[in-house]
């Protein structure tokens, strides 16, 4: 092992401070891609199948909670969060926002939606 993958690995497997021990990030970006997921549905620029597909992706990066449960999905339960953020990344990229309803939701008064 190189001196930089020992000196970085362990942060990188250390939980955010706050969480309680045994808890894998993996379950807090599960919690993040639900709520990008519910963003995504109530947004006017980005069709709600992306938002169902973050949600889809979070749930399963939430079995991270459990330990046991996630050692017993593997790998399945990563297949929803990559085919997630996977087709997010991609429609983005290629097709992006709608700039059309970006712009009169910019410029018009009230509440919205």
């Amino acid at each position: 092992m190189s001196a930089w993958s020992s000196s970085v690995l362990p942060m990188v497997r250390r939980s955010p401070p706050g969480a309680p021990a045994g808890i894998s990030p993996l379950a807090f970006f599960g919690a993040y891609c639900l709520l990008i997921g519910v963003l995504i549905l109530r947004s006017t620029f980005l069709p709600g199948f992306l938002g169902l597909l973050m949600m889809f992706g979070g749930l399963g990066w939430l079995t991270f909670l459990s330990p046991a449960l996630a050692g017993h999905l593997k790998p399945f339960n990563f297949i929803p969060g990559i085919i997630g953020e996977l087709v997010l990344t991609v429609w983005l990229l290629v097709k992006g926002v709608d700039v059309e309803r970006w712009r009169a939701q910019a410029s018009g008064p009230g509440p919205h939606r």
